[in-house]
């Protein structure tokens, strides 16, 4: 009776734990995110936020093989830092960490055909004066996942920009695009699917955005625009 009674403790404390952080495995380096399910904000309370911010650091103990050194991010820069969304129909913060493309400061992109077998994070607020304790992605339902490796291109090569929409070169109509909009002080402004030809940018108010377009998680490329 003492086991069955302390399985299901363990068993409710982690069905509590996923519904307040969640991380699951995509493949290939990309894990999908989702935090506050049931408004279940107890790791840490965005009050009234509508996006959250994720610190992230990989130990050189916590892959195979072995990193060189800790893969940390920059803390003061919020533009590096991966951005949840509240998403108003799931009633949840949600966003991706594509390892494949994230940049850690100073350290650079995780080398190809690493394994990442655990990793830690912090949820914070922009400013940074609000945060949740460290985070150890393995207690949150994070599986070992593999970076692919993705190749940088010209922007020219994906998309252009005029009379205020992105245009998508016609080569990668069919691909999986995802497209993701940042204001200069690093704040992500959009995050979605590309799925035509052209994207009308007109709801973003007249300013310096930062476009970054990813192809089937496989290339990326960077533009600066005038909105």
């Amino acid at each position: 009776m003492k086991k069955l009674s302390l399985l299901f403790i363990v068993s409710l404390f982690w069905q509590i734990g996923f519904t307040q952080l969640s991380l699951t495995n995509q493949g290939n380096g990309v894990v999908l995110v989702d935090y506050g399910a049931s408004t279940d904000y107890s790791l840490y309370d965005p009050q009234g936020d509508t996006q959250i911010y994720l610190y992230l650091w990989i130990n050189a103990d916590q892959t195979t093989p072995n990193l060189s050194a800790t893969y940390n991010d920059d803390w003061n820069d919020t533009a590096g830092l991966i951005v949840l969304n509240y998403d108003n129909n799931a009633q949840k913060f949600t966003g991706t960490i594509d390892f494949n493309t994230h940049n850690f400061s100073g350290e650079g992109l995780v080398p190809q055909n690493t394994q990442i077998n655990d990793f830690n994070l912090i949820l914070r607020n922009q400013a940074g004066d609000r945060q949740s304790t460290d985070l150890s992605a393995a207690n949150y339902g994070f599986q070992a996942t593999t970076i692919v490796g993705m190749t940088e291109i010209k922007a020219s090569e994906i998309i252009h920009f005029a009379q205020g929409k992105l245009f998508l070169n016609p080569d990668y109509i069919s691909d999986n695009v995802e497209l993701q909009l940042f204001d200069m002080s690093g704040k992500m402004v959009l995050n979605q699917k590309m799925n035509s030809y052209s994207y009308d940018l007109g709801q973003f108010k007249n300013a310096v955005y930062i476009v970054k377009v990813i192809i089937n998680h496989q290339k990326f490329a960077v533009l600066k625009i005038a909105g």
